[in-house]
């Protein structure tokens, strides 16, 4: 049922902040909707904790700068004081002369005119500010897609697993060719005609 559940369209990142265009009861496709509010209406509609949907953002991003730079680590950071814009940075390693890989090490002077406090050996965040390209946003897409979906299985499974062996009431909510599909309120269950 397309209507009551949240999928995630295009990722879209203009300004510095990444923005999903999605489709769902409650917003046309056509609307554009900051990360904060996808974020929020996911909590609010699948019963998602907070934390965990905004790792999931995080480590989907990261996937996919990983899969496009192998040799080199990300961090990003969800930043809610900036209408939970991401912060996106390069992991360097701090250090002595010379770095043989500008991409994995930075110089010590150069890490402390950056404005870093910090000794060789000590990794330090750079902004990272390559633009992300459409196979970068399709990566993290389906990562982040991939996070939220299994997060709502582990969610209904949490709520039914007490329940197994109990009677439950339910509405059908359509017919299928094998079965019912019966909406439970939190959840909709397959409810095959030989039962």
């Amino acid at each position: 049922n397309r209507s009551s559940q949240v999928q995630i369209d295009e990722i879209e990142y203009a300004c510095g902040v990444f923005y999903f265009i999605f489709w769902d009861k409650l917003v046309s496709l056509d609307k554009l909707v900051s990360l904060a509010g996808v974020i929020e209406d996911l909590i609010y509609d699948k019963g998602l904790d907070k934390a965990k949907v905004q790792e999931a953002v995080c480590r989907g991003i990261e996937f996919a700068l990983s899969a496009k730079h192998p040799n080199m680590a990300f961090k990003v950071i969800l930043d809610e004081s900036k209408n939970s814009s991401l912060e996106i940075f390069r992991k360097k390693i701090v250090v002595e002369g010379d770095p043989e890989d500008h991409d994995l090490e930075i110089n010590l002077d150069r890490a402390k005119k950056n404005g870093f406090i910090t000794t060789v050996g000590s990794e330090v965040l750079m902004p990272h500010v390559e633009a992300l390209n459409r196979v970068d946003i399709l990566r993290a897409k389906n990562f982040i897609s991939d996070a939220i979906r299994r997060q709502e299985q582990d969610h209904i499974y949490q709520i039914f697993k007490d329940k197994v062996g109990d009677l439950v009431t339910g509405t059908v909510y359509r017919s299928e060719a094998y079965g019912f599909v019966v909406n439970l309120g939190e959840a909709l269950a397959f409810l095959p005609y030989s039962c």
